[in-house]
């Protein structure tokens, strides 16, 4: 019977190159680019992979929380787009265009990149989103500060009211959006 100690280190080195590749690949850099833009005017509700429950607003002032809930079409989860420029967007809940969708930045730390809430409209890098087309109609939504994801948390299950974080991109399901019409 012939050796086959070669075996091992051929298969682990061939999968720590594909981990590395698919992690490289899954990475958001600044030159992505979405195929599909948002139209002026328009309202937009954003669907989670992960869930099918809706991107919700649990109040309508400053602080407000973001989290999913199902979808219901109200104000709470109607969404609207302005250019921020260079492919970014300032995203502003339907009841209130003084208001923008906004990174905690208070309490940054590793992966984590902070909560995600309402805020006042101040222009800064962490109001900024990226819309990266990641195909079949879903987008991974990408901060400008930080280059972390839309992400829901799925500490506590799929259910309503799970919180919606600023986290490192790594293409899960809880990390794509569909951005619709509504």
């Amino acid at each position: 019977m012939r050796s086959r100690h070669w075996l091992f280190p051929a298969v682990t080195t061939l999968i720590s190159m594909l981990a590395t590749t698919a992690i490289a690949d899954a990475s958001p850099t600044s030159e992505r680019s979405a195929g599909w833009q948002p139209q002026p005017g328009q309202t937009y509700q954003f669907s989670s992979r992960w869930s099918g429950r809706c991107l919700d607003v649990a109040g309508t002032g400053e602080f407000s929380n973001i989290r999913q809930w199902d979808c219901l079409r109200s104000s709470e989860q109607r969404w609207t787009f302005e250019s921020a420029g260079g492919g970014y967007y300032y995203v502003h809940p339907v009841f209130d265009a003084g208001k923008c969708l906004d990174v905690d930045t208070r309490a940054q730390s590793g992966d984590y990149g902070g909560n995600v809430h309402l805020y006042h409209c101040w222009q800064g890098q962490n109001q900024m989103w990226r819309l990266d087309d990641i195909g079949d109609g879903w987008f991974s939504v990408i901060a400008h500060h930080n280059y972390k994801a839309l992400d829901v948390d799925t500490r506590n299950g799929n259910i309503n009211n799970a919180n919606v974080h600023n986290w490192t991109y790594w293409g899960g399901n809880n990390q794509m959006w569909r951005i619709s019409p509504a």
